[in-house]
């Protein structure tokens, strides 16, 4: 089972790879920059100057998206393909977007 596990990781791994060399990062909904922005809007709503308020948004900020992950994995556990496409899942995305948008950069538009 965990070769399978391996195999679906490095599989997701080089699909992603490859996407992301054919395709580049994506010109709209970048996944930093929507993670930068979910900050922003965190930090100006919960702001204060004080350390436990900074804690707090260090905590969410960072503690969120490693949970999320955590979650993924657990749930992808016994299941290579998802696993695989998991991992591959925001590269495919990001091509299915970029192959809908008439005059995307690639396109010499």
């Amino acid at each position: 089972m965990k070769k399978r596990m391996v195999a679906a990781q490095l599989g997701g791994l080089a699909a992603g790879v490859v996407a992301d060399a054919v395709l580049g990062d994506p010109q709209r909904f970048h996944p930093v920059a929507g993670f930068g922005q979910a900050a922003g809007r965190l930090e100006r709503s919960i702001y204060a100057p004080t350390r436990v308020a900074g804690a707090r948004f260090a905590a969410i900020a960072v503690g969120v998206p490693v949970a999320l992950a955590i979650g993924a994995q657990v749930a992808t556990k016994r299941r290579p393909l998802a696993r695989a496409a998991l991992i591959a899942g925001c590269h495919v995305d990001r091509a299915r977007r970029h192959i809908a948008t008439p005059g995307s950069a690639r396109d010499g538009a």
